[in-house]
């Protein structure tokens, strides 16, 4: 009995010891999680109030930017200035073409002078939803932002609907700053509520740059083709709607920029058929158009400072 008893408290002192063990390893294990959680408690806490704070922040330089924002003028979209001049003879006959110190050569139109197929060409390859935004497009700007990252850095595609670029042409400010780009989408959405699209449109198709000082479709129209805007077929239309992407680069004088605008043009059609606007016939039809371009200009002397003129 005593050995029995002597065994059962040496087996009872055995565990009293190991469980001490246990508990004096298992103590710094425990105190070590809780620092950790007490670490990640208080770095949380600081991400919220980075957050907050940072939020803050760009609330404020927001409401500062749009504070300072100028709102778009409606003289400054009435076409009156950039106009071409004309000198006639007693017959009638246009023998000079005055552009300007800028080479501005620019004819406004109205909506129903422009025809269906340069409507749709431009919002293809410009502002697809372009009927339903409300002046900004924010999935064509979070598309800008992945391709920007996914070039690395290089611009592949634009974020500006139609709307913003006329407010880029008629308030002349181009500069990359956030500055800029958060007053332009303000501008736009204010456009967008004081004018209908149509207004909207009309503006675009008057002061975008065509190149070789064309400024506007019917300008365009006159000097590569020698017809009037309403007059353009679906080839023509297209060309119009690429150039203003890059003038210079998309430049029908040049025998490189021919190439360029071919494939431009291309993409134009690609777009109007995708969106359902033109069908494959009409798509066809206008890729094997032989395209005439005429570069005229409507003046019968070289010089304008001449006695006679």
């Amino acid at each position: 009995k005593k050995k029995s008893q002597r065994k059962r408290l040496s087996a009872n002192k055995s565990k009293k010891e190991s469980s001490k063990k246990k508990r004096i390893v298992k103590k710094p294990i425990g105190i070590f999680f809780k620092f950790i959680l007490f670490i990640l408690k208080v770095f949380f806490i600081l991400l919220v109030a980075i957050g907050i704070s940072g939020g803050g922040l760009l609330t404020g330089i927001v409401y500062g930017y749009l504070s300072t924002t100028v709102p778009v003028q409606p003289e400054q979209l009435e076409i009156r200035t950039g106009l071409t001049s004309y000198i006639y003879d007693a017959d009638g006959n246009i023998i000079m073409e005055l552009t300007g110190s800028q080479n501005i050569n620019r004819i406004p139109i109205t909506y129903d002078q422009m025809p269906l197929y340069l409507e749709q060409a431009f919002i293809a390859i410009e502002d697809e939803r372009f009927y339903n935004h409300i002046g900004i497009d924010t999935r064509r700007i979070l598309s800008s932002i992945y391709s920007i990252v996914k070039n690395r850095g290089r611009i592949m595609q634009g974020g500006s609907t139609i709307t913003q670029q006329v407010v880029k042409h008629v308030t002349g400010k181009w500069d990359q700053s956030i500055e800029r780009k958060v007053q332009e989408w303000y501008n736009a959405i204010l456009l967008e509520r004081k004018y209908d699209k149509k207004r909207i449109l009309t503006l675009y198709a008057n002061v975008i740059n065509e190149g070789n000082g064309c400024y506007g479709v019917q300008a365009a129209a006159n000097y590569y083709f020698d017809k009037d805007v309403s007059e353009l077929s679906l080839a023509e239309c297209a060309v119009l709607a690429a150039i203003p992407n890059a003038p210079s680069t998309y430049n029908p004088a040049t025998e490189k920029g021919r190439e360029e605008v071919q494939f431009r043009m291309k993409l134009v059609l690609d777009k109007m058929l995708e969106l359902g606007f033109i069908d494959k016939k009409e798509y066809d039809s206008a890729l094997n158009e032989k395209l005439e371009y005429k570069f005229v200009r409507k003046t019968a002397i070289e010089k304008p400072t001449t006695y006679f003129v």
